[in-house]
């Protein structure tokens, strides 16, 4: 309903902060399990089977740019997808520590203007929420990405 309160978290991530709605998180904060980088795609690191299945691990900084550095995960946060019907019923992202969660309504959300850098692929909008620089991301394209398309 419009103008009722979201709840979401914040995804921690080395350089950046994620906002997504808490009902797409499957678990949040389990242990990363600190795979190496694909080679020919170096923003996947491995699978965790989650619900019996292995889903693959991927690191948001590096699907947005693969030169980036790997990123300091200690943790993965694992995303349902929002398409039917994909090979993977979710992934799960490497973060940095535990996401905070965050109530956010329609005033609560600021759009961040004269932030440095573009948002690029898999992004949104920067936006301001309860003090903290969060990006929204392109979930759409990170599925995309994730099925290898």
């Amino acid at each position: 309903m419009e103008g009722e309160a979201i709840d979401c978290l914040i995804l921690p991530l080395d350089r950046r902060n994620l906002l997504v709605p808490s009902s797409l998180v499957a678990e949040a904060a389990l242990d990363d399990p600190g795979g190496a980088p694909d080679v020919e795609r170096p923003a996947f690191f491995g699978t965790v089977v989650w619900g019996g299945r292995a889903i693959p691990v991927v690191d948001f900084e590096r699907l947005r740019d693969p030169e980036a550095p790997v990123a300091h995960a200690r943790r993965i946060a694992i995303l349902y997808t929002l398409t039917e019907g994909l090979r993977y019923p979710g992934y799960a992202l490497r973060i940095r520590g535990v996401p905070p969660s965050v109530q956010v309504g329609p005033g609560d959300v600021q759009e961040a203007v004269g932030e440095e850098g573009g948002l690029g692929s898999c992004l949104l909008k920067r936006v301001h929420v309860a003090g903290i620089t969060c990006e929204i991301p392109d979930l759409d394209a990170v599925e995309r990405a994730v099925e290898g398309n």
